[in-house]
């Protein structure tokens, strides 16, 4: 969402609207409402965030478990996990 919201900003000169909220259920600990007004093809910008994140190729596999590795630390040992998320 946030990699979407700063293509929406430089195409249509606004960000998502987004409210953004922790989420013990949620993979990395926050939860996303999206504003729907129906003024941005909110999927399509979603779609291609997600195409810039993990650039995938016919016939590769994108490696998701050091994610969920990270999800199911506690949150206290989060910092010492292989794998950090990184805010674009």
């Amino acid at each position: 969402v946030d990699v979407a919201s700063v293509l929406s900003e430089r195409i249509f000169g606004a960000p998502l609207k987004a409210r953004y909220s922790a989420s013990d259920q949620s993979l990395l600990g926050r939860r996303v409402d999206l504003e729907d007004e129906g003024t941005q093809p909110v999927i399509l910008l979603l779609s291609r965030a997600a195409e810039l994140i993990f650039t995938p190729e016919q016939g590769k596999t994108v490696e998701l478990y050091p994610m969920f590795e990270y999800a199911w630390l506690p949150p206290e040992q989060r910092r010492r996990a292989s794998w950090q998320p990184t805010v674009i």
